[in-house]
C-alpha cells in the first residue's frame, strides 16, 4: 500500500496566517509533528511504503497542485492531509475536531474519514464537529481516497496549549494511524525475538535441550563459572506459536529468562 501523507502549509512564517494568534506556535510545526510519528508508526507494517507531500523542512510551501500531481503520478492509494483548525486570526470559542472528504466523495473516502473522526474524538476528547464535504485542492484533484483533518483550533487557547503539547502531537499521529491500520487491514511486520535463560543442569538441563532439539529451535550455550549452562534461544517471529510455546514452557517450570 501507498500512501501519502500531508503537512498542510509550511513553516517559519513562510504561509502568511497560519498561526497561533499569539504567534507562539505555527500551524505547520503541529501538521509535521503528526506527520513525523505517522510515518514513523506506519513503517512497522508489511508492504507499506510512506511518502511526504510537504516540504520536510518548511522552509517551503509546496504548491497544492505540486502536492496532488505527486501523488497522482506514484499512484498513491492515499492522500492523508494533516491541520489545525482556526476561526480567524484571533482567539475565539470556536473548538473541536472535524474531517473532511471531496464534495463528490467515494465510498473509502467517507468510510476511513468516519473511523478517524470517531477515534480522534474518543482519543483526544475534544468536541464532535463531524465529517463534511468541502471543495478543498488537495480532496478534488487527487484520484484517490483522500481525507483533510482539522485536529483542533489554533485560536482556542485551550486547544492551542494541546496543538504544541507533544503528547497530544503523539495521541493524534497514533489515532490517525489506528485508523488507517483498521480500515485497510494492515499488519504489522514480525519482529525476531530471542529468549536468554539460565543456568541450568542436571533435569533442568536435559529438559530445555530436549524442548529446544524436538522443537528444531537454535540455541547458543554458554558455560558459566559454576558450571551451569546459560542459553540464548531462538530467534521467533513476535507473537508466533513458537515465541508463545517457549515462553509457556519457561514460565511453567519457573525458570528466570529474559526477552530480547
Amino acid at each position: 500500500m501507498k500512501i501519502m501523507l500531508d503537512a498542510g502549509h509550511a513553516g517559519f512564517g513562510v504561509t502568511p496566517g497560519k498561526r497561533v494568534p499569539d504567534g507562539s506556535m505555527y500551524e505547520w510545526d503541529f501538521n509535521a509533528a503528526v506527520v513525523k510519528y505517522m510515518m514513523e508508526m506506519l513503517s512497522n507494517y508489511e508492504d507499506v511504503q510512506v511518502y511526504r507531500a510537504d516540504d520536510p523542512t518548511g522552509k517551503t510551501d509546496v504548491p497544492l497542485q505540486v502536492r496532488t500531481d505527486k501523488a497522482n503520478q506514484l499512484k498513491v492509494d492515499l492522500f492523508f492531509s494533516n491541520h489545525a483548525n482556526a476561526d480567524g486570526d484571533t482567539w475565539s470559542v470556536a473548538n473541536g475536531v472535524e474531517t473532511y472528504v471531496w464534495i463528490r466523495n467515494n465510498e473509502l473516502s467517507l468510510k476511513l474519514a468516519r473511523v478517524v473522526q470517531a477515534n480522534l474524538v474518543k482519543a483526544t476528547g475534544l468536541r464532535d464537529r463531524g465529517v463534511k464535504t468541502a471543495d478543498f485542492h488537495v480532496l478534488r484533484e487527487t484520484t484517490m481516497t483522500a481525507v483533510l483533518v482539522e485536529h483542533a483550533f489554533m485560536s482556542n487557547r485551550a486547544e492551542a496549549e494541546k496543538l504544541k503539547s507533544d503528547e497530544f502531537r503523539r495521541l493524534c499521529a497514533s489515532s490517525n494511524v489506528e485508523s488507517i491500520v483498521s480500515v485497510y487491514g494492515l499488519k504489522k511486520k514480525s519482529r525476531n525475538i530471542f529468549f536468554y535463560t539460565g543456568g541450568y543442569a542436571g533435569n533442568d538441563l536435559v529438559k530445555v535441550l530436549d524442548l529446544c532439539c524436538s522443537w528444531g529451535w537454535w540455541f547458543d550455550p554458554t558455560r558459566k563459572d559454576d558450571g551451569t549452562l546459560m542459553f540464548k534461544i531462538g530467534g521467533f517471529a513476535e507473537g508466533s506459536e513458537a515465541s508463545r510455546t517457549m515462553e509457556n514452557f519457561l514460565k511453567s517450570n519457573g525458570y528466570w529468562y529474559q526477552i530480547q
